[in-house]
């Protein structure tokens, strides 16, 4: 029994005069929206150091000890087998040898960039290119036959998994499309994006020679992004030693931006909220893959069932996913996404890093009640769109099939 129900009854009688109810939901609603409409307020934004030939930039925060260098180079992704492996071993080293470095304190290798993070203090001057210097030294002398035999060996056993075999493929496909990508040493040679994150103040003598260091190595700072790609147009079918079917779904990611970028990403989790309500009917499992390289990238569905997905089926599953409301599943989306940002902002680690990667992408970084603002101009007519788009008929389409 209910804790209502077990409640002995008693005559209604109104605590207050019904006519307030008329003017209760009005009242209500004013209050949300004086509530709810709180003045953005924006991020601090890094300053360009004045007449630097590498175009410093520099953000000033109170209460740091150790100064923090972020040096991002233009990386050309590696997406072929044996570019992979190549990555991976230089990674790998790269990752040991900056480990035994009292100035670098992390370094990131992604698709289309490489970061290393510098920390320095006053008292200990940061020599720049002898940090380099030595951290290539270093990682060539870790780098070894029986590191890249292991490598390619996990990389193989990984590839044998269906998903994992198609998205080689789809990577395969698009390395043609890409520049080669090169070993360490030559992806330092590039001009880096330099941002420092300080409690000095830009006249301090640190700042100063860090600038100097950094146009000494570089000079003039240029952009080296990659031109846009040519996006294959490709519908294969491969053979494989499973019992399933696989087809993978792959279309061009927009022209980077902040608010394309978010689109993007609330799109693909409330595709992702659909499929989970269908898969189930249709026996099928789903995986999403978001992959950005430059400005631009690519994002996939990959859909494995017992039977094969005809095109009319695909056709039949978009128009099903379109005709899905998906009000609810946007909201969702919306309050993690934002209550996630506001983890990431409330960690200084976190947050400098992600200063580092807006910078090298020419973007802003966002507060989160200016993020809050830019998901609520998401509609579910866009997250439609974005849906039709990721399934739609230009997609590249790459199936695996058993043998």
């Amino acid at each position: 029994m209910s804790e209502l129900e077990s409640e002995p009854k008693r005559s209604y009688r109104s605590l207050f005069n019904r006519t307030y109810l008329k003017y209760l939901g009005f009242i209500v609603a004013i209050a949300i929206i004086f509530l709810s409409e709180k003045p953005i307020k924006p991020m601090d934004q890094p300053n360009p150091f004045k007449n630097s030939a590498v175009n410093l930039k520099v953000l000033q925060v109170s209460s740091l000890d150790q100064s923090r260098l972020f040096l991002s180079f233009v990386s050309f992704p590696a997406l072929s087998t044996t570019a992979k492996i190549d990555r991976e071993l230089y990674y790998q080293s790269l990752r040991e040898a900056a480990a035994s470095m009292a100035e670098i304190h992390s370094v990131l290798w992604t698709q289309d960039r490489l970061e290393i993070e510098f920390r320095t203090a006053a008292s200990q001057p940061l020599d720049i290119q002898r940090s380099l210097a030595a951290l290539v030294s270093l990682s060539r002398q870790l780098n070894s036959a029986t590191s890249r035999k292991l490598i390619a060996a996990k990389q193989y056993l990984q590839n044998q998994a269906l998903d994992n075999a198609a998205l080689q493929i789809l990577s395969e496909t698009l390395s043609r499309t890409y520049p080669r990508s090169v070993d360490l040493s030559s992806t330092l040679k590039s001009n880096p994006s330099a941002l420092l994150i300080t409690s000095l103040t830009p006249t301090a003598a640190v700042i100063i020679d860090i600038n100097q260091q950094l146009s000494a190595i570089w000079g003039r700072a240029v952009n080296n992004f990659e031109a846009r790609v040519n996006w294959p147009n490709i519908n294969s079918e491969a053979p494989h030693r499973g019992s399933q079917h696989l087809v993978l779904i792959a279309t061009e990611l927009a022209e980077l931006s902040n608010s394309t970028n978010t689109l993007e990403l609330v799109g693909a989790f409330v595709l992702g909220e659909l499929l989970n309500k269908i898969s189930a009917d249709e026996d099928l499992s789903y995986r999403l893959v978001r992959q950005a390289i430059f400005q631009r990238g690519f994002q996939a569905v990959l859909l494995t069932g017992k039977q094969r997905l005809s095109n009319r089926q695909l056709a039949s599953l978009r128009e099903e996913l379109l005709s899905m409301p998906v009000e609810d599943e946007l909201l969702v989306v919306k309050k993690q996404l934002l209550e996630g940002y506001r983890q990431l902002i409330d960690k200084p680690s976190r947050l400098y890093k992600l200063y580092s990667k807006k910078n090298f992408y020419g973007l802003i970084t966002l507060s989160p009640s200016e993020y809050a603002a830019q998901l609520d101009t998401i509609t579910a007519d866009q997250i439609r769109q974005h849906i039709r788009q990721l399934l739609g008929d230009n997609a590249i389409l790459i199936r695996l099939q058993p043998s």
